[in-house]
């Protein structure tokens, strides 16, 4: 599961479309997970271990009451918040 999305880089000054955005790392406990989201060019550039464009941290509160592993929540937490309106599950 991922996530495509336009990327835009402000040292650079230049928005880069259609980007593959992967979680990388997950780690926490049932009270709080920290997950970090990879924005890498591509699909093939992410399947072949290429380091991410750039790395976001994001943390939010688990449910143990949902059948969604805590991956699938923290992909849909990500598409609750409002700079992830327009990504597109990949």
């Amino acid at each position: 599961m991922a996530l495509l999305k336009n990327y835009y880089d402000a040292n650079l000054e230049v928005e880069v479309e259609g980007c593959y955005w992967k979680i990388t790392r997950l780690e926490g406990n049932k009270n709080v997970l920290t997950f970090y989201v990879g924005v890498y060019r591509n699909k093939a550039k992410s399947d072949a271990n290429y380091p991410p464009i750039n790395e976001f941290g994001y943390q939010f509160t688990p449910s143990l009451d949902v059948e969604d592993n805590f991956i699938a929540q923290a992909y849909n937490y990500l598409k609750n918040l409002e700079e992830f309106n327009d990504a597109i599950d990949c």
